[in-house]
Order: structure tokens, then C-alpha cells, then sequence
């Protein structure tokens, strides 16, 4: 997903989502997620959350916080 000059994006061996400056590739910032399945579906972004799914649970990451807890 894209916002504002960032590329939101799940990393399924690692079961995080990064933010990467559109610019310069560069990782802003990750939250590791609570999955044990695999990543699947969009990555969507709002206002205040991006959310990343498995087969059986949403996770909302929250961008207003500078901590960005799940």
C-alpha cells in the first residue's frame, strides 16, 4: 500500500510490516506482527492504520502512535 511518499509492505518470513520511504527504499520504521500463519491478501492504509491480514486474523497497525502498536 502507498500514502504520503511511503510503501507499506508485509514481509512473510519475518511476519513484520515495514515502512519504506518511497524515495530511497530506505526501512522508516517495522512492527512485528502476532501471525503464525502466512501473510496474505493487500496491505491497506488509512488515516491512523495500516492493516495486514492472514487467513483467519487482521492485524491494525497504528500510525499515529510513534511506537506503531499492533
Amino acid at each position: 500500500a502507498y500514502r504520503d511518499g511511503v510503501i507499506y509492505a508485509v514481509r512473510n518470513d519475518a511476519k513484520v510490516l515495514s515502512a519504506i520511504d518511497a524515495r530511497n527504499g530506505l526501512v522508516l520504521w517495522s512492527a512485528a506482527l502476532p501471525a503464525t500463519e502466512a501473510l496474505t491478501g493487500n496491505v491497506i492504509v488509512t488515516e491512523g492504520h495500516v492493516f495486514a491480514s492472514t487467513e483467519s486474523r487482521t492485524f491494525a497497525v497504528d500510525l499515529l502512535d510513534p511506537a506503531h502498536p499492533v
